[in-house]
Order: C-alpha cells, then structure tokens, then sequence
C-alpha cells in the first residue's frame, strides 16, 4: 500500500514541476515577444512614446 501512495506522489510531482515550467516558459516568451510586437501595435493604435513605454512598464511588472 505504501509504494502506491509513493508512486501517486511523485507523478503528481512530476506532472506539478512540468506544468509549472510550462507556464514559466510561456511568461518568458510573451515577455520577450512583446518588445518585438510592440512596434507595429504603437503605429497601429497611435500611441505615443510615453504611452508605449507605460505599457512596457506594466507589462512586465504584471
């Protein structure tokens, strides 16, 4: 009974460690797409440099 509950444990380990750096990967490359999307959004919606740069700001600090 022990060694199932050992083996329950750590796949949920595994499958936590996984899931998490899945998500730690994705943060990371939204975090450095953005400088390269940045671009076209700011000409797009006609934000200024001040505004593009707030933008940059709370993104990545969220």
């Amino acid at each position: 009974m022990a060694t199932v509950i050992g083996k329950t444990s750590r796949s949920s380990e595994t499958m936590l460690i996984t899931s998490l750096m899945a998500g730690y990967s994705m943060v990371y490359m939204d975090k450095s797409m953005i400088s390269t999307a940045i671009i076209p959004i700011a000409s797009q919606f006609h934000f200024s440099s001040g505004q593009t740069g707030l933008m940059m700001s709370l993104f990545f600090l969220g």
